[in-house]
């Protein structure tokens, strides 16, 4: 009998142990990290695209008998962290910079090296050029990390070697104007601290840190629109803002002020429907109210943990699996190309919204052309509904192959002004012998813009595709004229 109860305790004791080492699955967060579900916990191969923008490709690139005048660049802000939030589980994005690091370092020449101005008056701002962050060192939402800074640190250092041409003629401009003058480049942004900092890293790398010195007598100055209502940056049709929270959080819509651009995109969005399966997939893992949630807002949180190697998500009701996080890419993929391109409204949006901003770069590229002392490089930096509707407008996005997708972190498109190296001297300056070559994330697009059917487009070939846009815009907006930048004379 004794033997019995000593067979019957060990037993026990065995199950128990059993008990311990193999839990029963819990629906918890937790609980899918120690069953089965765990396997699903991976992202798609190979890493998506959408992580960072190509920082080799042609800018720059141009025949012998030609010379570069100068060049508007249209950039996106680099990596950041998350807008949007699907689950209660924990995340974080550093936005400390290790000491030491190439963003570091970068940071610091930014300290000391640039001024945040109002537009039009400049009058300075108080602006903090720093990422929002914790008090534990994560980021804020929406805030630019030090990956982000790299990639314009990088992607300007590609530029410097690519314009290499007009990078001498910046510095003797510079010296010519005085010890104290700043260097002579014009750069603006939208009022994010992503976009700003995005800008100062990009220039860093462009213009070297040796340019700023040890202690720059003067700062290089970034102009911002204050008011989101009315920056051309954001558009003159409907916009959304991420400023729920900071510079994230959220986001909030707004109408714009064309009336026009906003029926034309209403139109658009209400033919944008996320296919039932998918959405029925969404809402398997999420449930009612994120699963409902526009699918970009779930591809902006699921890139933000994929590209910063993140797992992805996990509910009670599951985990989000490799097939299910490509189809929400594709489908946001698909939206943005809609949404900006789309026949149903989206590209006459586009075209109305955009033709301010067009109107402000071509005010920057006609003076490069014609006049000795204007600035060889300008810079608007912004978001990506910046860079797609702006391609839209030009009706590259839908044309350009690769390029009616969410732009990548880092997109950049260069607006390249060239002139004939040998031209005589009395046609010096006159547009006619002009060529303008666009390049979007270092492939060449001109040839997809209307009104240019080769890589170096008549500089008044490309003139007459804005004019014409304007007498559009004139037509239908006539609330937005006002944001028209006045135009520098053709000479």
């Amino acid at each position: 009998m004794a033997s019995a109860h000593s067979v019957l305790l060990c037993a026990a004791l065995s199950i128990a142990l059993l008990w311990l080492l193999f839990p029963r699955h819990v629906n918890t967060p937790a609980a899918h990290e120690s069953t089965s579900k765990v396997q699903k916990r991976a992202w798609p191969k190979p890493p998506p695209d959408y992580c960072s923008a190509r920082f080799t490709g042609e800018e720059g690139v141009g025949p012998e008998d030609l010379h570069l005048r100068g060049v508007a660049l249209v950039i996106r802000h680099g990596d950041r962290s998350s807008i949007h939030r699907l689950t209660s589980e924990p995340t974080s994005w550093r936005c400390e910079a290790t000491k030491g690091s190439a963003a570091a370092d970068a940071l610091s020449v930014i300290a000391k090296g640039f001024d945040v101005r109002r537009l039009n008056t400049g009058e300075r701002l108080a602006r903090v050029l720093r990422s929002a962050a914790a008090a534990n060192g994560d980021c804020e939402p929406g805030q630019l990390t030090p990956s982000g800074i790299v990639q314009h640190l990088t992607l300007g250092k590609h530029l410097s070697r690519a314009y290499a041409e007009i990078l001498p003629k910046v510095g003797r401009e510079r010296a010519a104007m005085g010890p104290l003058a700043p260097l002579p480049v014009y750069v603006r942004s939208t009022d994010y601290t992503r976009t700003l900092l995005s800008a100062c890293a990009l220039l860093v790398g462009l213009l070297r840190a040796e340019s700023f010195g040890p202690a720059p007598p003067s700062r290089i100055s970034i102009d911002v629109e204050t008011n989101e209502a009315v920056d051309v940056m954001h558009g003159v049709g409907p916009a959304s803002s991420s400023k729920v929270r900071g510079d994230g959080g959220g986001e909030r819509q707004r109408a714009g002020l064309c009336a026009v651009a906003a029926l034309h995109a209403a139109r658009q969005q209400a033919s944008i429907v996320t296919t039932a399966p998918l959405r029925r997939s969404l809402l398997d893992v999420f449930g009612n109210e994120t699963g409902a949630a526009p699918t970009t807002h779930i591809a902006d949180a699921l890139y933000a943990r994929a590209c910063h190697g993140l797992p992805p998500p996990c509910t009670p009701r599951g985990c989000v699996s490799p097939s299910l996080v490509t189809r929400v890419w594709r489908d946001a993929d698909s939206v943005y190309c809609r949404r900006f391109a789309g026949a149903d409204g989206g590209l006459a949006a586009s075209k109305l919204s955009m033709l301010p901003l067009l109107r402000t770069i071509t005010s920057k590229l006609t003076p490069m052309l014609s006049s000795p002392t204007a600035p060889r490089i300008a810079l608007f930096s912004g978001h990506d509904t910046v860079v797609a509707p702006l391609l839209a407008a030009l009706s590259a996005l839908s044309a350009a192959p690769g390029a009616c997708r969410w732009p990548p972190y880092a997109s950049h498109v260069a607006f390249e002004v060239w002139h004939p190296r040998h031209a005589f001297k009395a046609a010096r300056n006159r547009t006619a012998n002009n060529f303008v070559r666009i390049v979007f994330n270092g492939f060449p697009i001109t040839q997809y813009v209307d009104g240019c059917d080769d890589e170096f487009c008549p500089f008044p070939s490309f003139m007459a595709t804005i004019d014409a846009l304007e007498a559009y815009f004139r037509d239908s907006c006539p609330d937005a004229i006002s944001t028209l930048a006045v135009q520098p004379p053709v000479s």
